[in-house]
C-alpha cells in the first residue's frame, strides 16, 4: 500500500507534467519567428473602383532582373511573399488597358508594402500606401480600399489619418531648423573678375511637421559703391501627403558700381536696381510613371524705368522601364534648380537659396531705354542607367534643346568711349560694362557618359554643340553701339567637355574639376537657361570645399571653399575699337572667389 504522503506528490507531479504538455503547444504559436523577408501586395481595379481578376503583376529588383509574375484573384488581389529586403519595381498589365509601372518600391523585413493599382485607358496609376505588418489588413479591411478609391472619401479618410494623435502627447512647434552664415570676397583682375566682398545667412525650420519656413539673406558691397546692396529670399512650402507646393518671394536693392575715376564718360549718379520677385512652384502625380513639376514668376524690375514679366515653367517627366524621358520648358528667368539632382548634389538647401539670391536678371540700356535680359528654353532628354561594371554604376544621357535670348546681356572690357556711354551700364558683379547684343537663338545637342568609381568619384564625359556668340569683323568703323550690335551673330560649336566629381572618404573634402575644350575665338556663351544636371561652364573651373574640424566644443560647424571659374581667360572676343582702343567682348569672366561657412 502506498503511503498517503508519496501518493499527493505523484499526483502533483502528475498534474504538472498535463499542464505543461497542453502549454508547450500555445507557447510555441507564442513564439513567433523572426521575420526576414517582406511582401508586396495590392488590389488593382480600373479607374471606377472594380476590381480587375486576372491582371499580370510582374516583379523586378533594383537591377531590373525579373523575380516573378502572379495574376489577381476575383477580389483583384495579388501578393509576393518571402521578398528579401530590397528596392523592387513592378508592372501591372490587363488586356484593354494601359499598362502600369512604379518603381523605388521598398521591402522591408517583416513588413508588406501596399499598392493601390488603378488601370485606365489613358492613365494608369499605382499608388504606394502605408505600409503593413501583415496580410490580414490587406484581405480583411476592405473599407480601408474603398475609401482609398473613393474620390469622395479619400480626402476624409487623409484627414482623420494625419489628426489622430494621442492626447497626451505635446507636439513640438519649430524642429529640424539649421542656420547657414557665410562671408566671402573676390578678388580683381585686368579683364572681368568680380570684386565683391559680402555676407550672407539663411534658415530653415519646420512648423507643425508640415510647414517649411526658410529665410536668406545676403548684404554687401561693391568695390566702387557707396551704399551696400542687400537682398532677402523667404520661401514656405507645405507637405500635402506627397505634393509640396512652394512659395518665394525675393526682393533685392543692388547698388550700380561707378565707372572708373578716369575715365572722362564717367556717369555719376547711377540709380539702384530694385527688383520685387514672386514665384510659386508645385508637383501633380499625372500617372505611375508620370509626373509633372510646373510654376509660374512674376517680376518686377525697376532701374531707369521699370518692366514687369511672367516665368512660367513645367517639365514632364515619364519613367519607363528603358529609362526616364523629360521634356522642359522655361521661358522668361531660368530656372537652374530644375537641373539638381538630390541624389548626387552635395550643397543643401541653404546653400541653393545664397545662391539664388545672386541669380539677379540681367539688366541693360538700348537707346536710353531699359531691358531685362528674358529666355526661353526646350529641352527633351532621355537618360538611363546602364548597369555596373568593375569600377561601378554607368549612366548615359541625350539631351535635344532650343534656346532663345531676348536682349542679352554681353560683357566689354576696355574704354569703348564717350559715344557708348548711353548703352553702356557698369555690371553689377565685375568690373566691365554690360552691353545689349540684342536676340540670339541656339540649337543643338549633348550626350554625356557618367562613369561612378567606387562610392565617392565619378567621372562625366559630354560632347555636343555650344552656342557661342560672334562677329563677322573684328574692326569697328565707327563708336556706334548699333553698328557693334549688328555685328554680333549667334552659332553653335562642338565641343567636349570633362567633369570630375570626387569627395575624400575621411577628410571630407570635396572638389569639382571641369574644362571645355572647344574653339576660342568666339565669345563662349554657357547655356544660361539650361535645366540639364551634366551643364558646365564654358574653360577651366575647379570648385573646392573643405569641411574644418570644430574646435572647444563650438556649437556650429565651419566650411571653406573656393571657386575658380574660366582660368584660362578662354571665350575672350577681342575687338578694334573706332577709337583705337582694343575692346573684349566677354560672356564668361573669369573669377576667383572664396568663402568660409558656419553651419548651425
Amino acid at each position: 500500500m502506498i503511503p498517503r504522503a508519496q501518493h499527493l506528490r505523484f499526483r502533483a507531479a502528475t498534474r504538472i507534467a498535463v499542464t505543461a504538455l497542453l502549454l508547450v503547444p500555445c507557447v510555441l504559436r507564442a513564439i513567433e519567428p523572426v521575420k526576414i523577408g517582406g511582401a508586396i501586395e495590392g488590389r488593382v481595379s480600373d479607374s471606377s473602383g472594380t476590381p480587375q481578376m486576372g491582371a499580370v503583376v510582374q516583379v523586378f529588383n533594383h537591377q531590373d532582373q525579373f523575380v516573378g509574375r502572379i495574376s489577381t484573384d476575383d477580389q483583384g488581389l495579388f501578393t509576393f511573399g518571402g521578398l528579401l529586403p530590397d528596392v523592387y519595381s513592378i508592372r501591372v498589365s490587363l488586356a484593354t488597358f494601359l499598362p502600369a509601372f512604379r518603381s523605388n518600391i521598398i521591402v522591408e523585413p517583416g513588413a508588406s508594402s501596399l499598392l493601390d493599382v488603378s488601370l485606365s485607358g489613358l492613365f494608369s496609376v499605382i499608388r504606394v500606401l502605408p505600409p503593413s505588418n501583415g496580410k490580414s489588413g490587406l484581405v480583411n479591411d476592405d473599407w480601408k480600399w474603398v475609401l482609398r478609391s473613393s474620390s469622395s472619401s479619400r480626402p476624409v479618410f487623409r484627414y482623420a489619418s494625419a489628426s489622430t494623435s494621442s492626447s497626451g502627447t505635446h507636439e513640438t512647434v519649430f524642429r529640424d531648423s539649421e542656420g547657414l552664415v557665410r562671408f566671402s570676397a573676390g578678388d580683381m583682375n585686368s579683364a572681368g573678375a568680380a570684386g565683391e566682398m559680402g555676407t550672407a545667412f539663411a534658415f530653415a525650420t519646420n512648423v507643425f511637421g508640415t510647414n517649411n519656413v526658410q529665410f536668406a539673406g545676403d548684404v554687401g558691397y561693391g568695390l566702387t559703391t557707396d551704399s551696400p546692396s542687400a537682398s532677402i529670399r523667404a520661401t514656405y512650402s507645405r507637405n500635402f501627403g506627397g505634393d509640396v507646393p512652394e512659395i518665394t518671394i525675393t526682393a533685392r536693392q543692388i547698388e550700380i558700381p561707378r565707372w572708373s575715376e578716369a575715365d572722362s564718360s564717367q556717369v555719376p549718379g547711377e540709380p539702384p536696381l530694385r527688383t520685387l520677385g514672386a514665384s510659386i512652384a508645385d508637383t501633380a502625380h499625372l500617372a505611375d510613371s508620370l509626373d509633372l513639376a510646373y510654376g509660374m514668376g512674376f517680376d518686377s524690375v525697376g532701374f531707369v524705368e521699370h518692366q514687369h514679366y511672367y516665368s512660367p515653367f513645367a517639365r514632364l517627366t515619364w519613367d519607363v522601364p528603358v529609362g526616364v524621358v523629360e521634356l522642359t520648358f522655361t521661358s522668361g528667368n531660368a530656372r537652374p534648380e530644375l537641373g539638381i539632382d538630390p541624389a548626387t548634389d552635395t550643397n543643401s538647401e541653404l546653400q541653393h537659396d545664397v545662391l539664388a539670391l545672386n541669380e539677379a536678371p540681367a539688366v541693360t540700356v538700348n537707346d536710353g531705354h531699359m531691358r531685362v535680359q528674358r529666355g526661353q528654353d526646350v529641352e527633351l532628354s532621355w537618360s538611363r542607367s546602364l548597369g555596373s561594371n568593375a569600377l561601378g554604376p554607368t549612366e548615359v544621357r541625350v539631351t535635344g534643346y532650343r534656346e532663345s535670348v531676348q536682349n542679352a546681356g554681353l560683357l566689354i572690357s576696355g574704354n569703348p568711349g564717350a559715344s557708348f556711354a548711353n548703352d553702356l551700364v557698369p555690371d553689377l558683379y565685375t568690373d566691365s560694362l554690360l552691353f545689349d547684343a540684342g536676340n540670339y537663338h541656339t540649337m543643338g545637342f549633348t550626350a554625356a557618359l557618367t562613369q561612378h568609381v567606387g562610392d565617392y568619384y565619378q567621372v562625366t564625359v559630354t560632347y555636343g554643340t555650344v552656342g557661342v556668340l560672334s562677329t563677322q569683323d573684328r574692326q569697328l568703323a565707327s563708336t556706334s553701339p548699333n553698328e557693334l550690335r549688328s555685328m554680333i551673330g549667334a552659332g553653335e560649336r562642338q565641343a567636349v567637355t570633362a567633369l570630375a566629381t570626387a569627395t575624400v572618404p575621411h577628410a571630407g573634402t570635396h572638389f569639382d574639376a571641369s574644362y571645355q575644350f572647344m574653339d576660342d575665338h568666339d565669345a563662349m556663351t554657357a547655356r544660361e537657361y539650361s535645366t540639364d544636371a551634366n551643364q558646365t561652364q564654358a574653360g577651366l573651373n575647379f570648385t573646392v570645399r573643405q569641411p574644418i574640424p570644430s574646435v572647444f566644443g563650438l556649437p556650429f560647424r565651419m566650411e571653406a571653399d573656393a571657386e575658380l571659374r574660366n582660368l584660362l581667360a578662354e571665350g575672350y572676343l577681342p575687338l578694334a575699337g573706332g577709337n583705337g582702343q582694343r575692346l573684349y567682348l566677354v560672356h564668361n569672366p573669369r573669377i576667383v572667389r572664396g568663402g568660409l561657412n558656419f553651419r548651425f
